[in-house]
């Protein structure tokens, strides 16, 4: 059983609470939607073996959050639940709950 299947999450985080996070939210059937900057999640470079492990199964797309947010936008304005890092959960996650409307309830920030 699968309980999230048909949930969209967007996955914003950074580093191993993030990728933890969304694996487990995989597991339970959701779609994880993963966006990183343009040069690729600082976890892949890091601990490229927790990467591959925590990661697998998850879609990606590149994003640059600070010049052109479109795409990041139109995924959290989809999603059900926007997963963020603290270091995002200031400005740039902020901007995208305002654009977005109405995410604060739905943005989770695991470590």
């Amino acid at each position: 059983m699968q309980p999230l299947a048909g949930i969209l999450v967007v996955d914003l985080s950074r580093y191993l609470p993030g990728a933890y996070a969304s694996r487990e939210l995989l597991r339970l059937g959701a779609r994880v939607v993963r966006v990183e900057p343009p040069e690729g999640d600082p976890l892949r470079r890091t601990a490229p073996s927790w990467d591959r492990m925590l990661r697998t199964g998850t879609e990606s797309v590149v994003c640059d959050l600070k010049h052109d947010p479109g795409l990041a936008r139109a995924l959290c304005r989809r999603a059900d639940v926007v997963l963020a890092s603290d270091e995002l959960s200031g400005h740039i996650t902020g901007e995208l709950v305002t654009v977005a409307g109405g995410m604060e309830g739905r943005t989770i920030h695991p470590g």
